[in-house]
Parts: C-alpha cells; structure tokens; sequence
C-alpha cells in the first residue's frame, strides 16, 4: 500500500527540523565559550544624590578646641620672641658702652706711653749711663793719680804698688761696667721701648675691631629677632584665620 505526504505537512517538519537544529547550535557554541550570549539590560534609572559637603563645611569641636590651643601656643612664643628681642637689645646696648670704654682706656695707655712713660724711662736710663761713666771716669783718674805718685816717688815701697794694683782692678771693674751699661741702654731704647710700644698700639687696634664687630653683631641680632617675632606674629595670623574659616560655616547654617 503506498502512502502519500501531503505538502503541507512537509513544510512542518521542515520548520520544526530548523528549530531544533538552531537550538542544538546555540548550545554548542554555549559549551565552546563557556559563556552565555550577553543579554540586553535596560538602563537603570538615574540616582540623584545630594553633592558631597566641603571637608571646612563642618568642623567638629574636638578641631576647634586644637586650633584654640594652637591658637594660644602660638601667641606664647610671640610674647616670647618679643621679650628674647627686649633682652638682647638690653644686652647689646651694654657691649658697645663696654668695648669703648676698653677702647678709650687702651688709647689713654698708650698716649701715656708716649708722652710721659717713655721719655722718663729714656732719661732715667741715660742718667745710669752716665753715672756708671762717671765712676769708670774716676776710677781711672784715681789710677792716674797713684801711678804718677809712683814715678815721683821711685823709691816707695811695696804699700804703693798694691794701691795701683788695688786702683788698677777697680777702674777696670768700672770701665767693664760702663760697657755692659752702654750695651744695655742701647737695647733698650732701640729694643724693648719699640717693642713695648708696638704691643699698646696692638691692644688700641684689636679694641677698635672690638667696637666695630660687637656693631654689626647688635645689628645682626636685631634683625634676627625682628625676623622671628615677625614669623611668631604670621603663625598667630594664619591659625586665628583657620579658625575663623572653620567657624564660618556653621554661623551661616544657623
């Protein structure tokens, strides 16, 4: 018995055999990727969020009381800037009256020096000179004398020859005194007098540098504490200004 199909019963088959074979295939590359097919989401709807507040919108009072201390810290070391300024001042003020004076006293030396000191030291020295030559002078005469007795008088006995032995050893002792004397003198005008000269006007010149560096150190440490009481004065400024920022905010949200 021969069956008949009908066509349209074909074409049925054929769409279901399509279906099933398209299914298989999304399946297969499923299992290839390991992933699904993406699926379309819808957009979620918008969210809308008040903006983010400023971190100086709100300040707790834990903050403000530590600005405070800053605050009072800060107004300390200026009060202190300013006394170490008042001291220093005091103390430099001192150092220049002092330098001066030393100053003064070390021209007055060596004026003195100058004017009485070394010409009386000079004239004394030469009025030793020239008793030390006054004795070797009549040392000599006195040996003069006793030799020229001597050769009046021929026949005198051996007294007479120690006398001009004795006046002999003595001019010569007086003679060599008056030579050591002589050599020192000259020492001491050509010698010591310069050299102690030399050391007052030293003293005169280190006082002078004395004056001008203990000067610019009180202008140095004038400006240095100027500075650190303008730096204490600016630290103040700027945390009392924190402080106001800080408060600002709040006073407005009241």
């Amino acid at each position: 018995m021969r069956s008949t199909v009908r066509p349209g019963v074909c074409v049925l088959v054929a769409s279901l055999l399509l279906a099933v074979l398209g299914a298989c295939d999304a399946t297969h590359s499923q299992g290839r990727t390991g992933r699904a097919a993406p699926a379309v989401r819808e957009p979620a709807p918008a969210v809308t969020s008040a903006p983010a507040k400023a971190d100086g919108d709100h300040v707790g009072p834990r903050k403000l009381a530590h600005l405070a201390r800053c605050v009072e810290v800060a107004r300390l070391a200026l009060e202190k800037s300013k006394l170490s300024a008042d001291h220093s001042a005091h103390q430099f003020d001192e150092a220049p009256v002092r330098a001066e004076a030393e100053l003064d006293l070390a021209r007055t030396k060596l004026e003195n020096f100058l004017d009485d000191t070394l010409p009386n030291r000079i004239g004394k020295a030469e009025l030793e000179l020239q008793a030390v030559e006054d004795e070797s002078t009549e040392a000599r005469e006195d040996l003069d004398r006793l030799e020229q007795a001597r050769n009046e008088q021929p026949s005198a006995d051996a007294t007479g020859d120690n006398a001009i032995e004795r006046a002999r050893r003595r001019a010569d002792r007086a003679q060599r005194r008056f030579e050591l004397q002589r050599e020192e003198f000259r020492a001491f005008v050509e010698t010591w007098l310069p050299v102690e000269q030399w050391e007052l006007e030293l003293v005169v010149r280190e006082k002078e540098q004395a004056v001008q560096q203990v000067r610019r150190a009180r202008e140095i440490a004038a400006i240095d504490q100027r500075i650190a009481v303008l730096n204490a004065e600016a630290a103040v400024t700027r945390l009392e200004a924190k402080i106001r920022d800080a408060r600002e905010p709040q006073s407005k949200g009241q």
